[in-house]
């Protein structure tokens, strides 16, 4: 992932002055430094309308999970940023501080068990507490997820429900109620075997879909010969 290309698109917002993003715990966080006349900025608007500004022209994975305003971006001696001296979002047992958490305001809570299922596969994921996500508004991504820990979500899927969707899909809806609809669509008349099929107690392996298969092209299948699983 290229940072810089992140950092150039918080830059394009008029208030911001200069911008860079760190990675700490694999999770994405941003650090803003506002341009003099906009110091007194109400920074949840702020925050979300570079959230906006990201899913605009970047990935979903890209776009930050945690935001911060700083006084100064930290530089060494030869003008390079020195990204350790930024605050981190976590405290030293892991926790996640309050800086600049990712929020939708007023939190949904799951319609049923199983998108609370759901709701509790992203909070043992993300080390997020299930109680502040919004199952409506909030995307697996905005909580802190990224290309890595996608792939874990549905192998996670695929072990509690016995079936799971595609990337393609969860990078098109991954809030809980956009994913538990894909799981478990109420008015689709046709079942996908492939995917409902339950995973039967004596298998030891997984075979994870990456994207829809197309029947005129050769799949490729990779295993990993530690867990035993397969992605194609």
């Amino acid at each position: 992932m290229e940072l810089g290309e992140i950092e150039k698109t918080l830059m394009m917002h008029e208030r911001v002055l200069s911008a860079v993003v760190a990675v700490h715990k694999n999770t994405l966080c941003a650090y803003i430094v506002l341009r003099d006349e906009h110091l007194g900025t109400n920074t949840n608007i702020l925050f979300e309308e570079l959230r906006v500004l990201c899913k605009e022209n970047l990935t979903e994975y890209m776009v930050p999970h945690h935001w911060s305003i700083i006084m100064e971006v930290p530089l060494s001696s030869n003008g390079k940023v020195m990204r350790d001296k930024l605050p981190s979002p976590f405290t030293s047992s892991g926790q996640e501080t309050s800086i600049g958490l990712a929020s939708c305001g007023d939190v949904v809570a799951p319609l049923n068990e199983r998108e609370s299922a759901i709701r509790d596969i992203y909070s043992q994921l993300l080390r997020v507490p299930k109680e502040g996500i919004c199952c409506k508004k909030q995307t697996f991504f905005q909580l802190g997820g990224n290309s890595l820990t996608a792939i874990q979500l549905l192998f996670a899927l695929r072990g509690e429900f016995g079936h799971a969707i595609s990337v393609q899909e969860l990078f098109r809806s991954s809030t809980v109620s956009g994913v538990t609809q894909l799981m478990f669509p109420e008015t689709s008349d046709i079942v996908d075997a492939r995917r409902k099929e339950p995973i039967k107690g004596n298998e030891h392996w997984t075979v994870l879909e990456l994207q829809e298969s197309n029947a005129a092209a050769t799949p490729v299948i990779l295993f990993n010969p530690a867990g035993a699983s397969g992605l194609w």
